[in-house]
């Protein structure tokens, strides 16, 4: 069976208990699209950048090329993705989410667009609540641009943008100021860098015809003990004790955060844990 349709009928069984009504039409309009994203990761694509608890790794041990968390909760096999603001150990490279910034000048004028992999945000005087992407011009252009980071990551719309919009299956607003709107793929790595990026307006620009940036790959885990783990580049390396070998233990803060494809998310479902991006807030009352 396909993961998709794994997840979907897991969806069904498992959510039935979501508010009804037009907030609950909101929450499942969250939880298809993060489903989507999950349904549609690939290895190579990295994991869920934000979905996942991101767990700072304590230490590095050269002579035994592992890192140590306390209760890191790996087993051998595991994917995850390994990121942070720190210098890798040499041996390792951390996975980064492509990104990309839209920077204007002024006012979007009404009919002026942003376009994001295959959907496109169209600016309005006010938006109309039927129609999916339209984004309300704001009183500022710092409130325009708030209104359309907020209609990027699926937000509560309150006029800011039309209520049938669903959060960007691939891509998040990281932030927005008087001037810019910064977004990021959702998966870390390379696959990000193919996402496409334009704008359609006089007052508006895009630093790159896609995002780019998104650099790593996937690491499989070696469990040492509850404590303790390794790296290894494949499952299979990671199934016969091949680990990669580090040579120092490098500095500042390191990550490892379990990659969310289908099969990771259905393994937590079935134990009873709800991933903390539907966890979130108010996203899901019951499971």
């Amino acid at each position: 069976m396909a993961k998709t349709s794994r997840i979907r009928r897991t969806r069904h069984n498992t959510f039935r208990g979501l508010t009804r009504g037009s907030e609950g039409r909101r929450r499942l309009r969250h939880l298809d699209a993060w489903l989507e994203r999950a349904g549609s990761a690939q290895p190579d694509e990295g994991g869920l950048a934000g979905s996942a608890a991101v767990n700072t790794i304590t230490s590095f041990d050269a002579g035994a090329n592992s890192a140590t968390f306390n209760g890191h909760g790996l087993e051998t096999g595991q994917q995850f993705v390994f990121a942070g603001s720190g210098t890798a150990p040499t041996g390792l490279t951390k996975m980064v989410a492509a990104s990309g910034t839209f920077t204007f000048s002024g006012q979007p004028s009404a009919g002026d667009t942003v376009t994001i992999g295959h959907i496109t945000y169209v600016f309005r005087a006010t938006a109309d609540e039927t129609i999916p992407f339209e984004v309300t011009i704001g009183g500022s252009l710092t409130a325009t641009l708030t209104n359309l980071a907020a209609a990027i990551n699926g937000d509560i719309g309150g006029g800011a943008f039309s209520d049938v919009t669903p959060p960007h299956e691939t891509v998040e607003a990281t932030g927005s100021d008087a001037t810019t709107v910064d977004v990021a793929a959702r998966a870390f790595g390379t696959g990000g860098n193919s996402i496409g990026t334009s704008e359609n307006g006089s007052n508006s620009s895009v630093g790159a015809a896609t995002l780019t940036g998104g650099a790593g790959s996937h690491y499989y885990a070696i469990r040492i003990d509850a404590n303790d783990f390794q790296f290894a580049a494949s499952r299979e390396d990671a199934g016969a004790g091949t680990a990669i070998a580090i040579s120092d233990t490098g500095s500042g803060t390191l990550t490892f955060q379990l990659a969310e494809g289908a099969d990771s998310i259905l393994d937590m479902l079935r134990r009873g844990i709800k991933p903390e991006t539907i966890e979130a807030g108010t996203d899901i009352d019951a499971v």
